[in-house]
């Protein structure tokens, strides 16, 4: 199974199509183990929903950027 995104934005939707294109082009079609993937300059401050501005990161380090960035 695939893992998630981080923790989610409420009301912005996020692009399916343009997360599994960012998980094939990095390897990891099915997910990384204990990892998700986040939006290196977050949708909540306009940041593109495309595969270019995806990151792995991990769960830890995504739970505490979410707790700051768009506050």
């Amino acid at each position: 199974h695939s893992e998630g995104w981080a923790t989610p934005t409420p009301s912005i939707k996020r692009s399916q199509s343009e997360r599994r294109k960012f998980m094939m082009l990095t390897g990891y079609p099915f997910g990384r183990s204990n990892y998700v993937v986040d939006h290196v300059i977050p949708l909540c401050k306009c940041g593109p929903d495309l595969a270019s501005n995806m990151a792995w990161m991990t769960k830890a380090d995504a739970a505490n950027k979410d707790r700051s960035e768009c506050k």
